[in-house]
């Protein structure tokens, strides 16, 4: 996600760039983004994503083979990763840096050990409460580690996180290490989404290949790049809670609202777990969405009603023009929209209609838009509710974007967007937030089944001891434990 943008609800999609045009009013991190995005375009994506990935292989293997730090790499014995977990975490807690001993040949059992766990989960996770939910961390390992103390090591308290683990946070590599070895030593309560920044065409254009190669030079860093590429392409991509929350990093895909997609949960949750791993994806495939989309808060307006379906590539990007008009203003809407739409004229057709199981097709709402990242779209509350309704959810969460707060409900309150770096990228002095859903609620409730716990950077790292085992108990905030009695 980009700082810059501060998205909390749709009157703030305004400011947002939506072309792939660099200008001097844009963010550093803007530019970057859509540097990356451009990757989705080259022409190796769009015959097969696989194809980009097998074009640096032969590099990275040849790379490694050099350097040799995969020839000595082995899995690891469970207390080896107990004993390098525990370093990793009092060095998170003192606020030091990576101990020597992670060099590349114990960065690479590490990958090793980790990827046949991330393998066998499954894309689309069914987990149970209670379970504490992360949003983006974006390499605030240190926050990560006094969290975990704070709030519980597994396995007595089961963790879900949602991506964008590197990146823009001055310790992407010991956040990544931090997890993988968690994923080590407690597979079966430690989960771990992929965001769109567990991405090769993306982190290479932000800070985590470039510390990868600061910290081990130029060859081993780029050969551990590769490594992690691979690695993380194996994550699952999302999880339903309790059969009525789902999780991912960024949000929906048209393609779920169709019933040549699936027609119930079960047949939802089956189809997304035939995916091949490693999944390797196309800029267009539902993939893509999971990672990237973003939702349009419609709480103070609604879309207009357009006069008949789009059928043609054409007629979609014209409604879209005008939906967009009618939100945003005219100015420069009209080239940013067909930028965008122009980008997914080979998409199938049915992201051309809006919503398959209309009861009015003459007078159906828009329930998709281009996404102004320049990748995937925003859902309306429409395309929720229709998601919803089909596949009997109650509830959505997610990350990827920016809230100053720690956390956003939009949609009618039913998706929450949550945010765990506090201090964003040294610069962005927000609040944080992790989430705990403990129990289940009823379709018609409209009290969300969880609790947020907020903190900021200076009360989480000043915090001394723990919560209490019981999450009925914790707080709405983690402050000074001198000033609050838990």
């Amino acid at each position: 996600m980009s700082a810059s943008r501060k998205r909390t609800d749709s009157s703030s999609s305004s400011s947002s760039s939506s072309t792939f045009d660099e200008s001097e009013d844009d963010s550093d991190e803007d530019v970057l983004e859509r540097r990356a995005i451009r990757e989705f375009d080259s022409k190796a994506d769009q015959a097969a994503s696989a194809l980009l990935y097998a074009a640096e292989l032969p590099r990275i293997n040849n790379s490694a083979a050099r350097n040799k730090p995969a020839a000595a790499a082995t899995v690891l014995e469970y207390t080896e990763a107990l004993n390098l977990f525990n370093r990793l975490h009092m060095c998170g807690l003192q606020q030091r840096a990576l101990p020597s001993e992670f060099n590349p040949t114990l960065i690479t059992s590490i990958l090793n050990t980790v990827k046949p766990l991330f393998c066998s989960d499954a894309s689309c996770l069914q987990l149970s409460s209670p379970v504490v939910l992360f949003g983006d961390i974006h390499g605030e390992f240190q926050q990560l580690a006094k969290l975990t103390d704070i709030l519980g090591r597994p396995p007595g308290r089961s963790y879900l996180y949602l991506g964008d683990y590197v990146d823009r946070g001055p310790q992407s590599l010991e956040t990544l290490l931090y997890l993988m070895l968690m994923k080590i030593l407690h597979p079966t309560t430690t989960f771990v989404l992929r965001g769109n920044h567990e991405d090769r065409r993306v982190y290479r254009h932000f800070n985590f290949e470039n510390d990868l190669m600061r910290i081990f030079g130029t060859s081993q860093g780029q050969s551990l790049s590769g490594l992690f590429a691979t690695v993380l392409a194996y994550m699952p991509l999302c999880a339903i809670i309790n059969g009525e929350v789902f999780c991912c990093h960024g949000g929906l895909s048209p393609h779920f609202n169709h019933n040549r997609f699936a027609s119930c949960q079960k047949a939802l949750v089956e189809r997304i777990n035939t995916l091949s791993k490693p999944v390797l994806f196309r800029r267009h495939d539902f993939v893509a969405d999971l990672l990237w989309s973003d939702p349009l808060d419609l709480s103070d307006y609604q879309m207009p009603n357009l006069r008949a379906l789009a059928r043609t590539v054409d007629e979609w990007c014209d409604q879209r023009i005008r939906v967009i008009e009618s939100q945003f203003g005219k100015a420069g809407s009209v080239s940013r929209a067909r930028s965008q739409t122009s980008r997914v004229s080979n998409h199938s057709t049915m992201a051309l209609a809006n919503s398959e199981n209309s009861k009015e097709p003459i007078a159906t709402v828009v329930d998709w838009l281009p996404n102004p990242r320049g990748i995937s779209y925003v859902f309306s509350r429409s395309a929720l509710n229709e998601f919803m309704k089909r596949y009997k959810i109650n509830w959505m969460v997610r990350g990827h974007m920016f809230v100053s707060n720690g956390f956003n409900e939009s949609l009618g309150g039913r998706c929450m967007t949550l945010f765990s770096a506090a201090d964003y990228a040294q610069k962005y002095h927000n609040t944080a937030a992790v989430l705990v859903i403990e129990g289940t609620t009823s379709s018609s409730s409209r009290e969300f089944p969880g609790r947020i716990i907020q903190y900021t950077k200076n009360s989480l790292m000043g915090f001394g001891g723990s919560l209490p085992v019981e999450t009925n108990r914790w707080p709405r905030e983690i402050a000074n434990r001198a000033r609050v009695n838990y």
